[in-house]
């Protein structure tokens, strides 16, 4: 038997001369392979990948975006985008928007024009929102949904834990003057 590779065919291990095995040189990476096929241009399906994803076409100037100088419309913080209608600079913009909608029935400049009312400080401790680590909380009637002020969390948490009684508010100051050293 000639010294030829051949290719082997059908479940027996015996050689038949169908077509013998032709060495090839890779368009890409220029390696030397063995192919059956006499239009074969590629040496591995990576190559042939490489190959069709170089011809995809590249956005160059005048169909390539630019970016753009953009407001955000919740902290009026100028940021840089390549989107055309890109109103935010972060999605914790977004969500604040979103929630105080939802919650409170407000929009951004609505909070904003309280905050500057009330000189960004807390209507009830007067802490300044530069002070805190977090923005001022929207303070309104369970009961009615108004909105009244702006307050920090503490005063928040403390306002909602005593359940809005001024009977309980009342209590805790005669218990606080109680055990003062005063």
């Amino acid at each position: 038997m000639p010294n030829v590779h051949m290719k082997l065919s059908g479940p027996s291990t015996t050689p038949s001369i169908k077509q013998p095995l032709k060495t090839f040189v890779c368009t890409i990476c220029s390696s030397s392979y063995m192919a059956v096929a006499v239009n074969s241009k590629y040496c591995s399906r990576k190559c042939k990948n490489t190959k069709r994803r170089s011809s995809y076409k590249k956005l160059e100037p005048p169909y390539a975006r630019s970016a753009k100088q953009h407001t955000c419309i919740v902290c009026k913080l100028e940021f840089t985008s390549t989107g055309t209608k890109v109103r935010y600079c972060s999605k914790v913009c977004r969500d604040r928007r979103d929630n105080l909608k939802r919650l409170f029935g407000i929009t951004p400049d609505e909070y904003n024009k309280l905050a500057i009312k009330q000189h960004n400080r807390c209507a009830i401790c007067g802490i300044h929102q530069l002070e805190l680590n977090i923005r001022l909380s929207v303070d309104h009637d369970h009961t009615t949904n108004t909105i009244r002020e702006l307050l920090c969390g503490r005063c928040n948490a403390a306002l909602g834990l005593v359940k809005e009684s001024t009977d309980i508010l009342h209590s805790m100051i005669k218990y606080i003057d109680k055990w003062s050293s005063n």
